[in-house]
């Protein structure tokens, strides 16, 4: 195969990867009159800049970003539902979340990757086949976090990012974090249902895999 760019340069390969991204379609919402840059512009509601029309998913800018992941396309759908009826739910805008599930290598993502803030710390696990990284601002909270091969924990490190759980100083570890992130207590005889699509199970223990959409275990959540 041949690459050849708008400068007329070229170059001789096996193979051509095309990572095209995702873009808002917002022509609808700019045809009703709608506020629009990148997305649709909402606020933490999820209205629109006209207060009578909500918006939610993969079209919707919120705080200057577009958040073009399933998990928080549903949580918007779940807060723009509640706020149809007027119940005013205020929506916790969480940290970016990746979860990459594949049998050669796994990988969760959170937060924005950046250097160790003044007074904090970074959290790091490396071994043959996994590398793990919590960086952790100098007031406890979670900033950043990647997790490559294992992901176990994930779960529990984004649940607490979204909160804004804070480590205390006696947390070194990552497996620390994870512990120090996880519940203090489970109760048995629960359902779970996975936060990816929706699919629910009957039992004191989730699944391993998702029997719809493919997912691990980890994103499963106690019901």
């Amino acid at each position: 195969a041949q690459v050849m760019t708008a400068d007329g340069a070229s170059w001789s390969t096996d193979a051509v990867i095309l990572l095209t991204g995702v873009r808002p379609n917002t022509e609808l919402a700019l045809a009703a009159g709608l506020e629009c840059e990148r997305g649709i512009i909402v606020d933490e509601w999820l209205a629109t800049s006209n207060a009578d029309i909500l918006a939610c998913g993969n079209c919707v800018e919120l705080g200057g970003e577009l958040r073009l992941l399933w998990n928080s396309a549903k949580s918007q759908g779940e807060h723009a539902g509640i706020n149809a009826f007027e119940k005013k739910a205020r929506l916790h805008v969480a940290p970016p979340v990746l979860h990459v599930k594949s049998p050669e290598k796994s990988c969760f993502v959170s937060g924005s990757e950046q250097a160790v803030p003044e007074g904090g710390r970074a959290l790091v696990d490396q071994e043959d086949e996994s590398y793990r990284k919590i960086v952790v601002d100098a007031d406890g909270l979670i900033q950043y976090v990647t997790f490559v091969g294992n992901t176990s924990g994930s779960w529990e490190i984004e649940k607490a990012m979204a909160q804004g759980t804070k480590l205390g100083s006696d947390v070194t570890t990552v497996d620390g974090a994870i512990e120090a992130c996880s519940p203090e207590t489970i109760r048995e005889g629960r359902g779970w249902v996975c936060q990816m699509c929706g699919y629910t199970h009957e039992s004191d223990d989730p699944p391993e895999v998702c029997p719809v959409c493919g997912v691990g275990k980890d994103q499963f959540l106690a019901a």
